[in-house]
């Protein structure tokens, strides 16, 4: 009687056990969609949280997205979907014991030339010299504000940038923080952005009534260019001359033959 009483009373305890911990994980959940709501309000994103309660949005006419992953040691995330154009990978964290394991067998990461910055962080890569090209100071910096902060894990491939950290306890304001760093570093990386690129071209005569924007003679002679943005024809030498799209409010320094 008295083994039964205690197999039952374990298993309640197990039970019990798993009843409280969901209950917890849920709450959190909870907590790190109001947190991302909020985080979205101040920053004037969109308020659009998807099934997993990832935050989703647009940053440069990069698809991006915040998230928190309850549970994970790097529990906050912000992630964008990129075009392809970055060669190879990279990988910056905060040191680990990954460098002190990979040292015994005589590898190392790389190092970019800076005391403090290969002092305190772990780089790893596809080539080195594309690696110190891409780490320039100005996002050497903003990694160090990262790991004074946080733990952290940023990683850069042809297809996807990623920064996520440890914050905990859970908090609006570092989340933002974090969040307004990956903007800054996505800024810094100067990589085309989406809305540059034209999916279907519209085909136009250009006649004598079809004038260059920037001299303001007809465009049927001569060779032009167009903007990759609004479409706009230029004469080929009066984009160099002026050296972006004269279009009022476009801006593009980007053009196609």
């Amino acid at each position: 009687m008295i083994p039964a009483l205690i197999v039952l009373l374990t298993a309640v305890i197990l039970l019990a056990g798993f009843w409280l911990r969901a209950r917890r994980r849920r709450a959190a959940a909870d907590d790190a969609r109001r947190i991302l709501l909020s985080v979205a309000g101040r920053m004037m994103l969109p308020e659009r949280l998807d099934g997993g309660g990832a935050l989703k949005f647009e940053r440069r006419g990069f698809p991006a997205a915040m998230s928190v992953h309850v549970g994970a040691r790097l529990n906050v995330e912000v992630s964008f979907r990129l075009q392809g154009e970055v060669p190879g990978w990279i990988t910056v964290s905060s040191l680990g014991l990954k460098r002190a394991l990979l040292e015994q067998i005589g590898l190392r990461d790389v190092q970019v030339g800076e005391a403090e910055f290969d002092r305190r962080l772990e780089v790893w890569g596809s080539d080195q010299e594309d690696i110190r090209m891409r780490l320039v100071p100005a996002i050497r910096n903003m990694l160090l504000q990262v790991d004074r902060r946080w733990d952290f894990m940023w990683r850069l491939t042809p297809d996807q940038f990623v920064l996520r950290a440890r914050i905990d306890p859970l908090d609006r304001y570092q989340v933002e923080t974090m969040s307004g760093i990956a903007f800054q570093i996505l800024d810094l990386l100067d990589l085309h952005s989406p809305s540059d690129f034209v999916v279907s071209k519209l085909q136009e005569k250009l006649g004598e009534d079809t004038r260059c924007p920037v001299c303001g003679t007809p465009l049927s002679k001569g060779a032009i260019v167009r903007c990759s943005k609004c479409r706009a024809a230029h004469h080929a030498d009066c984009w160099d001359f002026n050296g972006l799209c004269a279009t009022f409010a476009c801006g593009s320094q980007v053009h196609e033959l």
